[in-house]
């Protein structure tokens, strides 16, 4: 929810993540927050469960993304196995992106290895995309 949706027209993202909760990962949830040295870097949240390698959902002070697995009808969506893995590329935009141009040009430069739904929040612009 963003602009006249929301009082002060502030930009609202909510995430839910619908895992079955006997998944054993589900034992093991953690928030990380990093702050990295390299100015150019953004600080940011990554919500997950230990061991798992990048991020499902995360936040940022510009930026919040979360995603929702699309499992496409056969071949009607061309997919590789080769390429950055969605998880590193989510953790990316919230590593590199300001806005929501420049998380655009990440999620639209980056060859990834499959299909996900994915909604974007940007605090900066008060708007939302859903890919």
């Amino acid at each position: 929810m963003w602009n006249s949706a929301t009082k002060g027209g502030q930009t609202l993202h909510v995430r839910s993540l619908d895992w079955d909760y006997k998944n054993p990962i589900s034992k093991y949830p953690v928030m990380i927050v990093y702050h990295p040295s390299d100015p150019k870097l953004h600080a940011h949240a990554n919500f997950g469960w230990a061991g798992f390698v990048g991020s499902m959902t995360g936040v940022s002070q510009h930026l919040s993304l979360g995603e929702k697995v699309w499992i496409p009808p056969k071949h009607s969506v061309k997919t590789t196995r080769y390429g950055n893995p969605w998880t590193y590329v989510i953790r990316d935009v919230l590593y590199d992106a300001n806005d929501l141009k420049s998380a655009l040009k990440i999620l639209y430069t980056t060859d990834r290895t499959c299909s996900i739904h994915l909604g974007l929040a940007s605090a900066t612009d008060h708007s939302f995309r859903m890919f």
